[in-house]
């Protein structure tokens, strides 16, 4: 899964993680401490923002509509988001400079 989000080894994901609390992303998107999976997903999710849906496989409206509701909430909590990208080997130009530190949304 990790791979098909962009990412080459663990070191890139330890960078993208780093900056996420994974008990507040937890208690903000959901007001109790969840499971490390969950956690884990959370810290990713605020780390890539719209790109985790670009590149995740699943894409039913189940899945993408309750994380895009945890995406408003971490924004509303003003949590920064879409902090990194990883950029897969076979992606395009447009999903931007391999691992480039992007710019943190300001409170949208």
């Amino acid at each position: 899964m990790l791979k098909q989000l962009g990412f080459r080894d663990l070191k890139e994901v330890e960078l993208a993680i780093f900056p996420y609390d994974y008990n507040r992303l937890s208690m903000v998107a959901d007001g109790a401490r969840q499971g490390q999976t969950t956690r884990f997903e959370y810290q990713i999710l605020a780390a890539l923002g719209e790109l985790f849906f670009k590149r995740h496989p699943w894409k039913e409206p189940w899945f993408t509509n309750r994380l895009h509701g945890v995406l408003d909430k971490f924004r509303d909590a003003k949590i920064p988001i879409q902090t990194y990208n990883p950029k897969p080997e076979s992606a395009s130009d447009e999903d931007g400079p391999p691992l480039a530190q992007r710019s943190v949304e300001e409170g949208s």
